[in-house]
């Protein structure tokens, strides 16, 4: 083919563009998005399982710190519930000697509310009581925490307690005593602790009048 002299230069044969390659992909994409479609839910449920293992890993996290506040404020401290060295269970009091929460007491800060079932509202409670296979007299110390069902039925999980919670765990009723107690005049925490919590320093039960569930911690026992 002749070039005239006007054109700087001249039309050639071009390669096509090859539709089959882009057709390939098209598919493939539709493909892929159908399979996110399909499985969207199995997604949002396996999401759900892992927030609810990480909030138990969380709430068992914070147990250990107060516990070992609590250990370094009675072993360390010589605190006890009575007598001259008495201790106070109180996020207000933050000063003392023997306070769980002072620096100079038991070195902890107290523990947010944020791995609990309303954040906004719900509050950590420390109260006594006596639990089965633990201590011998009614004075042990708790501290508990209304939290989702889901994430007590990993907690206890966790601690090696292989049981529905709704079903098999029920408390008569938890909060027996003011909180945080009031320093000799501790109402006893009145609850109906089932056989497979028995000796667990760490679970959850539930409260049949709710129904809610609660994180607890055996902080001191007797």
């Amino acid at each position: 083919m002749k070039c005239s002299t006007a054109i700087a230069k001249c039309w050639n044969n071009q390669s096509g563009i090859a539709i089959g390659p882009i057709l390939f992909i098209i598919a493939i994409l539709a493909i892929l998005a159908a399979a996110i479609a399909s499985g969207s839910g199995s997604f949002t449920s396996s999401t759900a399982g892992e927030s609810n293992r990480t909030k138990a890993a969380g709430l068992i996290q914070v147990a250990e710190s107060l516990k070992i506040g609590m250990d370094r404020l009675t072993i360390e401290q010589g605190g006890t519930p009575s007598g001259v060295s008495t201790f106070t269970i109180n996020p207000t009091n933050t000063t003392g000697t023997y306070d769980l929460f002072s620096p100079t007491g038991g070195g902890i800060a107290p523990p947010p509310a944020s791995l609990a079932a309303v954040p906004n509202s719900d509050t950590w409670h420390y109260l006594t009581g006596q639990f089965p296979g633990m201590g011998t007299a009614a004075v042990d110390y708790f501290a508990v925490l209304n939290i989702n069902g889901d994430v007590c039925n990993e907690v206890n999980n966790r601690v090696g307690v292989n049981t529905t919670i709704a079903t098999n765990l029920v408390l008569n009723s938890i909060f027996g005593a003011a909180t945080p107690p009031v320093t000799g005049s501790n109402v006893p925490l009145i609850i109906n602790i089932p056989s497979e919590l028995s000796g667990k320093p760490i679970g959850c039960f539930g409260d049949s009048t709710g129904p809610s569930y609660y994180f607890y911690e055996v902080l001191y026992m007797q």
